[in-house]
């Protein structure tokens, strides 16, 4: 967690997300993390989280590209997903997981205008077993049978903008 961060005052919302690079080359990794951390900016996380571990990482090019979102916004690395998701709950928020297979919609989801800490997994494996556990909430978006799943920051922009909205909704 950054100075002032905004889980330490549990009153907005953390991201995280964890693409991993299964399969996927450095450079589609980073476009990756460029792509969440625009998505970030554009609809109101307080900060992006990245596992340092088989993740992609914000390089000096990257940042560059990210058209100023980096620059925008807080992101770190943190070496330990389970440990981070247990600081969040400390500090009061509802750990949220992406996962195709939720019965919950990312549009019926009834805590949006809680402090929520939002976990994307990896393309094709998605969540971990563990991090499953340790989510408050799992949450799907809708699509259509046809498509087998989205890649993460595409997943990841949806479920922000779905949240933004219904906190926009709300107030």
């Amino acid at each position: 967690w950054w100075p002032g961060h905004p889980a330490a005052t549990a009153r907005r919302t953390a991201w995280s997300s964890c693409p991993s690079r299964s399969g996927r080359s450095p450079a589609r990794c980073r476009a990756a993390a460029r792509s969440a951390a625009r998505s970030a900016a554009a609809f109101s996380a307080d900060g992006l989280l990245i596992p340092e571990r088989r993740n992609a990482s914000l390089t000096a090019a990257a940042w560059k590209t990210s058209a100023g979102a980096a620059a925008r916004l807080p992101i770190a690395q943190i070496t330990n997903l389970s440990r981070s998701i247990e600081d969040a709950k400390t500090y009061g928020c509802f750990v949220v997981g992406l996962d195709g297979d939720a019965d919950t919609t990312v549009d019926a989801m009834e805590i949006a205008d809680q402090p929520l800490y939002v976990i994307v997994g990896s393309e094709g494996k998605g969540l971990s077993r563990l991090v499953r556990e340790k989510c408050d909430l799992l949450i799907s978006i809708p699509m259509s049978s046809a498509v087998e799943s989205l890649n993460a920051s595409v997943a990841m922009s949806i479920a922000l903008y779905a949240i933004d909205r219904k906190r926009s909704i709300a107030e």
